[in-house]
């Protein structure tokens, strides 16, 4: 049985109000063809009010089944009603069947055609959720939740036009609806009008100012319009609660769950309408009512994750851990949270746990693999790697993810096969892009610049927004030195990726060639604005406003003030050397000596002659200058 209380993805509600929508039926005896199987759902771990509500619910349809002179309405509403119960405690498989033959006994019924809706969206079925939410919106013309379910998918299918006239319609009857107002956003968005985007965002942040996650769209739109500091400001404030809205239908179905799970909902319920308090101690006290309860115990740690109260979090889950030891879910959550906690080492073998426990399930040994190549231990990630394409040749993501691993530890030969393999096979276009990008950038590492370039040029006439191409194909542009190339692919790695230091860097440095040193030095503020603590990108401007040829970008206060951090945080030669130069710049000369010497005096044995050689320069210089 999956978790009861996933309010966040089935219930998106703000007023609890019970509403009735069945269609009308004819009497007479139901017809009994065609009729669909209902599967019985595994309730091993389900509390026993639990077995005893959907046996119950499920006796009463066997019985109307049973007896061939049941009329159509009774049928169907033991169809529906067991399928509402299996819904609300997240029982897709056996809701969905419920709601089809209700569906069959009675096709107008637009209560039944809306839930199937909401199922169909949440598995992502959107041609099946279209089909439905349109033909509960034509029998209850009133339901604006069936209408927003409708817009946000055709919002993932693409159609931005009619989720604007589907949200549009929706603002005509409540023109302070947030979900409404975030739905238009989004479809201006994708047109390309981030005007009409960031108007609509702020609507709805106004409407619903707990929804933090409408500041992440906003900090998107301001960056497309090239306002970092806007989007720096509303990144700071995102979060992940998402824009809910008032959804009666779905809402009556947990209003009589049992168990633990009436606890669990209602504070589901708090948590989407933004009371996160109250939520927390909701699940507190479900916690309390059934302590040996494992569901219980996650649920909990879920929320206090989500709310940033991380080693509680942790504490729930090592509960929930003692309580089911060989469930692999408890290490894997655990895990999660530990990694957020900055504990990476005990989420690695937490991580290791979850994949003992459970060895065939591919998403706990992608997810370890991908943390060990991040960590650097790439020999334990390559076996991950193998073993998941052992199970599944065909996974084309693991193959590429492998193919990385194999570059980083210098098998050139191997990853080249793998990326290939991906690039001609039936992979999606987005990994067939990275397969080219990684062909190419092992051309470039060859020493075949020009199979390389086509090898990227290749992948973004697949992905033309691959940050990773164009910023492979802005090196080789500075390596033949057609920096103004460079400085173009780099400007579009900025705009789309600006947490890419590197990319800043690069630009900056191609400006810089370009003879472009105010355009530099205006960048690289801008990277600051967007990356505060990247020590790379203020010591890049700090010798920039010392070095530069134009007098009007030589600053050596502004040098000062980046270079005094960095070399507060960590006093290395580098650190210590623009320090030293910046401090000279403002005419503190005999602080700038003082640190050359203590430079020379630390200077290890065996370090470059020239390093020494050039401080000895600077100290005579300033010595001179100050006689």
């Amino acid at each position: 049985m999956r978790a009861y209380s996933r309010g966040g993805r089935l219930l998106a509600c703000l007023v609890w109000v019970f509403v009735l929508g069945c269609g009308g039926g004819q009497d007479g005896p139901a017809p009994r063809q065609d009729l669909e199987a209902i599967p019985h759902p595994e309730l091993s771990t389900a509390e026993p009010a639990v077995v005893r509500q959907l046996e119950a619910l499920r006796q009463t349809l066997d019985s109307r089944l049973d007896d061939a002179t049941t009329a159509r309405r009774p049928l169907t509403e033991a169809y529906r009603q067991l399928g509402e119960r299996y819904q609300a405690y997240d029982l897709v498989d056996a809701a969905a069947p419920c709601y089809r033959n209700a569906l069959h006994l009675e096709p107008e019924a637009p209560r039944v055609h809306y839930l199937l809706g909401v199922l169909a969206r949440r598995e992502g079925e959107h041609e099946t959720a279209v089909s439905h939410l349109r033909q509960a919106i034509d029998g209850d013309s009133g339901n604006l939740a069936a209408r927003l379910h409708l817009a946000f998918v055709q919002l993932a299918m693409g159609q931005a036009e009619g989720a604007t006239a589907t949200a549009q319609g929706v603002l005509e009857e409540e023109p302070h609806n947030a979900a409404a107002q975030v739905i238009a956003g989004q479809a201006a968005m994708s047109s390309g009008d981030t005007e009409t985007a960031i108007a609509a965002f702020e609507r709805a942040l106004e409407a619903q100012p707990g929804a933090t996650r409408v500041h992440y769209l906003l900090a998107q739109a301001y960056r497309k319009q090239g306002d970092l500091d806007a989007a720096r400001r509303h990144l700071e404030q995102q979060g992940p609660r998402e824009v809910a809205f008032a959804d009666p239908i779905s809402a009556s179905l947990y209003i009589d769950l049992a168990g633990s799970a009436a606890i669990m909902q209602r504070a589901a319920g708090a948590k989407v309408a933004g009371f996160l308090e109250a939520s927390v101690e909701s699940y507190r006290q479900a916690v309390a009512n059934a302590p040996a309860s494992p569901e219980a115990r996650r649920d909990l740690g879920a929320l206090l994750a989500q709310t940033g109260q991380l080693d509680a979090a942790a504490d729930q889950y090592k509960e929930a851990r003692r309580l089911e030891p060989d469930k692999a879910l408890n290490h894997f959550s655990l895990a999660l949270v530990l990694e957020a906690a900055g504990r990476p080492d005990q989420a690695l073998e937490s991580f290791r746990v979850a994949v003992a426990k459970e060895p065939e399930y591919r998403e706990f040994r992608l997810v370890l693999a991908e943390r060990l190549a991040s960590a650097g231990q790439l020999e334990e990630a390559r076996e991950h790697f193998d073993r998941l394409l052992e199970q599944d040749p065909r996974d084309a993501n693991s193959r590429l993810e492998r193919a990385r691993v194999n570059t980083a530890l210098g098998d050139a030969t191997t990853a080249l096969a793998d990326a290939r393999q991906v690039a001609e096979g039936d992979a999606p276009t987005s990994l067939k892009a990275r397969a080219f990008h990684l062909q190419g950038d092992l051309a470039a590492r060859q020493g075949q610049p020009s199979i390389a370039k086509g090898l990227l040029e290749q992948a973004l006439a697949l992905d033309p927004e691959l940050a990773d191409a164009h910023y492979s194909l802005g090196t080789l542009a500075g390596m033949a030195g057609d920096f103004e190339t460079a400085r173009q692919r780099f400007r579009r790695v900025t705009e789309s990726t600006p947490q890419r230091a590197a990319a800043w860097l690069g630009e900056a440095t191609a400006l810089v060639l370009l003879g472009r040193e105010a355009e530099a030095a205006q960048r690289l503020e801008e990277g600051l604005q967007a990356l505060p603590e990247q020590g790379s990108l203020a010591f890049t401007l700090a010798r920039l406003h010392l070095a530069a040829e134009d007098p009007a970008v030589r600053d050596g206060a502004r040098a000062l003030a980046l270079a005094e951090p960095l070399f507060r945080a960590q006093a290395t030669p580098e650190h210590a050397e623009v320090m030293a130069s910046a401090l000279a710049a403002v005419g503190r000369q005999d602080e700038a000596i003082a640190l050359y010497r203590q430079l020379l005096d630390q200077l290890p044995s065996g370090s470059d002659p020239a390093l020494g050689a050039r401080w000895r320069s600077e100290i005579e210089r300033l010595t001179t200058s100050t006689r």
